[in-house]
């Protein structure tokens, strides 16, 4: 849960923040860029990890150990560190129409999973 918090904080932050110099900020480019599919697929994993560790947290288990457990997985999943993460989060969040539709696509790709275990 505090990974996705610390996302959602990060989008919020981002996309309010005032920049000198604007322009060159929002096309800096992070050394490891996730193309918009990677990430939506990276956020999504990210989501069913807090999903995983909240239920694992109802049951006596450590949000923190769990942390350390999956996001480490997830980042080698991907080929990046946890600041490449951060770096790409910032990035798209300073690109508020890509992000809207890396939002979009999550919570369709979510919505789908619910479906699909559903009908099981």
């Amino acid at each position: 849960m505090r990974w996705l918090l610390s996302i959602l904080l990060a989008f919020s932050l981002f996309s309010c923040e005032n920049f000198t110099n604007k322009d060159q900020d929002v096309n800096q480019i992070p050394k490891h860029l996730l193309n918009q599919e990677e990430f939506t697929s990276m956020l999504t994993d990210s989501y069913y990890i807090e999903s995983t560790i909240r239920q694992e947290v109802g049951k006596g288990a450590n949000a923190n150990e769990m942390s350390r457990y999956f996001y480490p997985q997830l980042f080698e999943k991907y080929h990046i560190t946890e600041q490449d993460f951060k770096e790409n989060i910032k990035y798209y969040a300073r690109k508020p129409e890509l992000m809207q539709q890396i939002q979009t696509d999550m919570v369709n790709r979510l919505a789908m999973k619910e479906e699909e275990l559903t009908n099981q």
